[in-house]
């Protein structure tokens, strides 16, 4: 590898096996179910606590690029709420500083039953350098549920794969396993949005000349660094996550219909006439995730339970004891609506 790509270190995301999907769907249904699999529901409050693990201690001016990092993701205008906790139990995203594991994050809600080191994010190397406050942005995306935008199957990218796997033994010294798993394998065609490839996205790693035997002028010129989010980045946040500018009041015992896009979320607000326990519940044929949260002071909601009928025949359904007069909120996230099908939500 060159000087410059041996100067800098590179994400080595963990290996996760994908959740399983039974045989016989549908390729569109299946497709469909891939790429909204690891998405959090818009509207989510994403805490994140700093953890101390071992010796590596966390500093403050490598938290604030942290911080830092959040805010400019944030500043797209998204649907989703990033909030720092004092509180261990109280987080999402347990940010490790561990100095010998280099930096990773599990993929979007993998972080809800993925550990590593008791973290499912950490950070390997300084944060205050141009590579390091590009790393936070990376690990972040990460987290958002971005995939490495090298490994899209669209990208028409074909690989000297000796010259890769005997480049990447050197610093970092990954394994040819870690070069396979964060370089070299495709990612399924369903688990990525459109087709475009974006060489200058942040979830791009930079190769040097040769790595790549096409297409041109990447195979004589390579990739260079990102250093920042690419308009790619901005547009793929903003369909997954929208601001959510608006939402629909909903009544007990009557069905609402939701949106049919794949990946569309719909938004309502509840407010209990009595308290007592509910069922919230998915009407129709497809697959959808619901969840319910309770409204709090300011932007920020407190997510409650959510549940998914992915790959299914039977409904998604939470069941809840809701107060009354109190400010609840619903989302509906469609994950794959059948043709012909009108996918709706009930509260009872």
């Amino acid at each position: 590898m060159t000087d410059e790509t041996l100067s800098i270190r590179l994400c080595n995301l963990p290996k996760v096996d994908p959740l399983p999907l039974p045989g016989g769907l549908r390729d569109d249904r299946k497709s469909a179910l891939l790429l909204t699999a690891n998405k959090w529901i818009n509207g989510t409050t994403i805490t994140f606590y700093f953890k101390d693990v071992g010796p590596d201690r966390w500093i403050e001016r490598q938290k604030d690029e942290v911080r830092n990092a959040f805010a400019i993701w944030k500043a797209l205008d998204i649907g989703l709420e990033f909030a720092e906790v004092k509180h261990e139990a109280d987080a999402l995203l347990l940010i490790g500083f561990i100095q010998d594991d280099g930096s990773w994050s599990y993929v979007g809600t993998q972080v809800r039953r993925q550990r590593r080191h008791g973290c499912n994010m950490n950070f390997g190397w300084d944060l205050t350098t141009e590579w390091g406050k590009a790393t936070a942005l990376h690990e972040i995306g990460h987290a958002l549920g971005m995939p490495h935008e090298h490994q899209n199957p669209n990208s028409g990218i074909v690989w000297n794969e000796q010259r890769v796997l005997d480049s990447f033994r050197d610093p970092p010294r990954w394994t040819d396993e870690d070069t396979r798993w964060n370089i070299l394998r495709k990612i399924s065609a369903g688990a990525v949005q459109g087709s475009a490839w974006d060489p200058r996205s942040i979830m791009h790693y930079p190769f040097e000349p040769g790595l790549l035997q096409s297409p041109p002028p990447y195979d004589t010129q390579g990739v260079a660094k990102n250093l920042q989010l690419s308009a790619n980045d901005a547009a793929w946040m903003r369909y997954f996550y929208p601001p959510i500018t608006a939402t629909q009041p909903i009544s007990a015992d009557v069905i609402v219909p939701v949106a049919r896009e794949i990946g569309a979320q719909t938004d309502f607000t509840f407010t209990p006439m009595e308290s007592r326990e509910y069922r919230l519940e998915a009407v129709g044929a497809g697959d959808m995730r619901i969840a319910l949260a309770r409204v709090l002071q300011g932007a920020q909601s407190r997510m409650l339970a959510v549940a998914d009928d992915a790959a299914t025949d039977e409904n998604a359904a939470i069941i809840q004891h809701l107060e009354r007069g109190k400010t609840y909120k619903i989302h509906a996230r469609t994950r794959y609506a059948s043709v012909g099908g009108a996918p709706g939500l009930r509260i009872r």
